[in-house]
């Protein structure tokens, strides 16, 4: 059966027990003048949609991903060693990748207590084309984390940078190797100031991508999980362009179920690949009677037919049949991974940490709570963990592979 879901008051009340974490300190914000990027979605106005109707019970849901209101950012979370930086050339991969790259970067300027220079995402070939945006005459304009979170929250927490800052005074390294063959905490002194380990395809020896909360050198992990949560909250404006689609398609908060089937299993990718008619039948007793979302970068009809002849569900609803233009195409992936906060229950992929992200962002939400059962859409993917309950929880990992929740 579809486990029932918490009230609003409920979780709202997840959402303020998130902001309480007394194993960070905060610190004064002193340092470089802040240079403010400007850019990202040209939609609505923060806090309103201008939607009508029930708009505000969409907003109850997302409040745990908002941006944090003014008077819940004391400052920030460490305050860096004077003037040294790092700077994590953003991943070399599509959207998921590139915010786990974010994420892990962030966690490593935390502990090593450097300011965090915000890179900014490739243009070349090898970028998701989502991540770019057209200025004509096959030329891009560069984007970068401000235009998927908060950039005032962001800083508000963490002593920031853009990487097209000037720097402070000192020498600039450049890494040969990731920071988990030659341990960043050894490199210091005045020839390591400024800390750069390139990104791209030409650079896989200085790669850092990981998934942080399962990362052994991130501990104790709730400790970095809540810095992550306090530091990289939505754009508001964001959250309209999802809010705007779920409305569109007649979805109500609470009142579908999301499923996530990654390109990898509709291709029959080795290793990856679960077929639709094994998905429908594993995952019928979720469904039955309900309302589906099914998030997808492949639309599949025979799929969703399976899932309302075999799965039993009395309706199903899906977009990847749609073209989409602008921000809608833009931002789509992550208006993917919001769809899935507001639904009764969450289908997970296997082995795809777009999936996983999504159940932190369900748990950061209050949707999904701490120890509730993790479902995914294969029978055979029946992952351990260690230490904790779920992928919801602080510190989860999935035993004895990479793919970490």
């Amino acid at each position: 059966m579809v486990r029932s879901i918490a009230t609003a008051a409920t979780v709202l009340s997840v959402q303020l027990q998130f902001l309480r974490c007394p194993s960070i300190s905060i610190q004064a914000q002193t340092g470089p003048a802040r240079t403010f990027h400007n850019s990202g979605i040209k939609e609505d106005p923060l806090n309103d949609c201008r939607l009508g109707g029930d708009e505000q019970q969409w907003w109850s849901v997302f409040g745990g991903l908002a941006p944090l209101p003014p008077a819940a950012r004391p400052g920030w979370a460490y305050r860096p060693n004077s003037n040294e930086t790092l700077l994590v050339e953003s991943d070399c991969s599509a959207w998921n990748n590139v915010r786990m790259s974010w994420e892990t970067a962030v966690c490593f300027a935390y502990k090593t207590k450097r300011w965090h220079r915000v890179p900014h995402i490739p243009v070349d070939d090898w970028a998701d084309s989502r991540l770019k945006s057209d200025l004509g005459n096959d030329k891009h304009r560069r984007r970068d984390l401000f235009d998927y979170y908060d950039e005032d929250n962001f800083r508000s927490f963490i002593p920031t940078m853009l990487d097209s800052d000037p720097l402070p005074v000192g020498e600039v390294f450049t890494a040969n190797y990731d920071p988990w063959t030659i341990s960043m905490e050894t490199l210091t002194g005045s020839q390591h100031a400024h800390l750069v380990y390139p990104g791209g395809m030409k650079h896989l020896n200085t790669r850092v991508f990981s998934q942080y909360a399962d990362d052994k050198e991130f501990t104790p992990h709730a400790e970095y999980v809540k810095l992550i949560g306090h530091a990289f909250r939505v754009r508001r404006d964001l959250m309209c362009l999802t809010i705007k689609r779920l409305m569109a398609f007649d979805l109500v908060p609470f009142e579908y179920v999301a499923l996530h089937r990654r390109r990898g299993d509709t291709v029959g990718l080795e290793r990856y690949g679960v077929s639709a008619a094994e998905t429908a039948e594993h995952v019928r007793e979720l469904v039955q009677n309900r309302t589906v979302l099914v998030l997808t970068d492949t639309h599949e009809p025979n799929f969703l037919e399976l899932l309302t002849k075999v799965s039993g569900a009395s309706r199903v609803v899906t977009w990847a049949d749609r073209t989409w233009y602008g921000d809608e195409r833009v931002y789509n992936a992550q208006i993917d991974m919001l769809a899935a906060v507001p639904a009764s229950a969450f289908i997970g992929s296997k082995l795809s940490t777009f999936s996983t992200g999504i159940v932190r962002w369900r748990t950061q939400a209050g949707t999904h709570k701490v120890g509730s059962p993790v479902y995914w859409t294969s029978s055979s993917w029946v992952p351990g963990y260690e230490g904790w309950e779920s992928p919801g929880a602080r510190g989860t990992y999935l035993v004895g592979g990479w793919m970490s929740a």
